[in-house]
Parts: structure tokens; C-alpha cells; sequence
């Protein structure tokens, strides 16, 4: 089951990274035709690649912080049932 969830990812990390590929291929072609080099395209994708995942990292682990310390008054507000687990233990 882990395997088929991993391959899912996988293909749809590639279809996306595939996507964007084809939707960047016009910027680029601009971009070289008023006079820039490959590596000046290559640098303007990199940063722009790693600012977004710095950014996306930075929230992502701030709002899993405030989540994971905040969880039981967040699901106290909700009123949620809990799970209760009753043994009967007869010795």
C-alpha cells in the first residue's frame, strides 16, 4: 500500500514538474532573446524555485508547530467525540 501512495506522489510530482516545464518554455525563449545567457536563466529559476521552497518550508513548519501545540484546544472547540477504549478485564 506504501508503495502505491509513493508511486502516486511520484507521478504526480513529475506531471506537475512536466507542466511547469512546458508553461516556462515561452518565458524562457524571451528571456534569451533579449540577450540573456543560459546560466542567467538557469539562476533566475533557481532562485525562484528555492525562495518559494524556503517560503512554502517556513509556513509549512510554522503552522505545523502551532497545530501540534494547539491540538487539544482545537479539538475541545470542535467538540468532537473521542475515542474511548473500555477493557473489561475479568481475572
Amino acid at each position: 500500500m506504501l508503495g502505491l501512495i509513493i508511486g502516486v506522489a511520484a507521478f504526480n510530482i513529475i506531471s506537475a514538474l512536466i507542466m511547469v516545464v512546458m508553461e516556462k518554455q515561452s518565458e524562457v525563449a524571451i528571456l534569451k532573446t533579449q540577450g540573456m545567457s543560459d546560466r542567467q536563466v538557469l539562476a533566475i529559476f533557481m532562485v525562484q524555485g528555492a525562495s518559494s521552497g524556503a517560503v512554502g518550508a517556513v509556513v509549512g513548519g510554522l503552522l505545523g508547530v502551532l497545530l501540534a501545540t494547539n491540538l487539544n484546544s482545537l479539538l475541545d472547540t470542535m467538540a468532537l467525540p473521542y475515542l474511548v477504549l473500555v477493557v473489561n478485564c475479568q481475572w
